[in-house]
């Protein structure tokens, strides 16, 4: 299979969390690698905007000394929850990016990004 396509059913899967919205995978630079998106998304705006997030997080972490960004969580007063986890395979840096709805599990959410970072490490590096 593919890289693009073994991406792709990697996100599909995620898709399958109760109050998923969308899911993305994001290189360094804020392009969209793969995405799996529920209606109303604007992926590549997100995936954008997140990587900004991202990357004011790690200024952030590094003038205060407290080591590598892990995961940043961010709530909204309508009840969206985007989660973004960075990491790297094969030299290539991306991060994970989940969009719920309020109603989805925390828990859940973060074992299935768990799950599946090793899938998009292992499909990345074998590109």
């Amino acid at each position: 299979m593919a890289a693009s396509s073994t991406l792709s059913a990697t996100l599909d899967r995620l898709a399958q969390i109760d109050g998923f919205h969308g899911a993305a995978i994001v290189s360094a630079d804020g392009e969209p690698m793969a995405t799996a998106k529920g209606d109303g998304w604007d992926v590549e705006q997100t995936s954008a905007l997140v990587c900004n997030f991202f990357a004011a997080a790690r200024k952030l972490s590094t003038e205060l000394q407290w080591g590598s960004v892990l995961q940043l969580d961010l709530a909204a007063s309508n009840g969206s929850v985007v989660y973004l986890r960075p990491h790297s395979a094969a030299g290539i840096e991306f991060m994970l990016l989940l969009v719920c709805k309020a109603e989805a599990s925390k828990a859940l959410v973060r074992l299935r990004m768990d799950q599946t970072i090793p899938e998009i490490a292992t499909a990345l590096s074998n590109a």
